[in-house]
């Protein structure tokens, strides 16, 4: 994970271990990190992403990874052993992961992504949500920011979902 988003996976029960990735890091120290996952002998590595930024999928193959898959897209396959045509638009991350299980043979039991929080942190989401009244509401959150800027909407899409939203 990157150091951005690790603390999303840091309190769920089916993660073993949470391995941080700096790419910005100097090459030498990167090196040292790839150097590192080959010590461990990974069984399996899985690459979610079908874009052409090929360093995810370049980083499954020096993992040394016993076997690798995912998405045949900009090339990305030749450092795969299995790998499945891009999921096309309109596809939701949730889904676009999931259908990898399909190459490993393992089912998809629920499609429904979740949020681990500790006791520290929920403790203090209730007393926020008691001190603004809120707590007893149903609440929507809208979150606008994404990574890539072609994976942003224009303001105006946001607004009109929030109005819909209020109605």
């Amino acid at each position: 994970a990157s150091q951005a988003n690790q603390t999303l996976l840091k309190n769920n029960p089916h993660v073993d271990e949470v391995i941080i990735y700096d790419r910005s890091a100097p090459l030498t120290q990167r090196i040292r990190f790839l150097k590192g996952l080959q010590a461990r002998r990974f069984d399996w590595a899985v690459d979610p992403y079908d874009d052409y930024e090929l360093e995810t999928a370049w980083i499954a193959w020096m993992s040394g990874a016993a076997y690798r898959v995912g998405y045949a897209a900009f090339g990305r396959e030749v450092f795969l052993d299995a790998s499945m045509p891009g999921p096309g638009p309109n596809r939701h991350f949730v889904d676009v992961n999931l259908d990898l299980l399909t190459l490993v043979g393992a089912p998809v039991i629920d499609r429904h992504p979740s949020l681990y929080l500790d006791q520290a942190e929920q403790a203090w989401a209730g007393q926020w949500l008691h001190k603004q009244g809120l707590q007893d509401k149903m609440l929507i959150a809208v979150h606008p920011g994404a990574y890539y800027e072609t994976q942003r909407w224009p303001v105006e899409y946001f607004a009109y979902l929030i109005h819909m939203i209020l109605e």
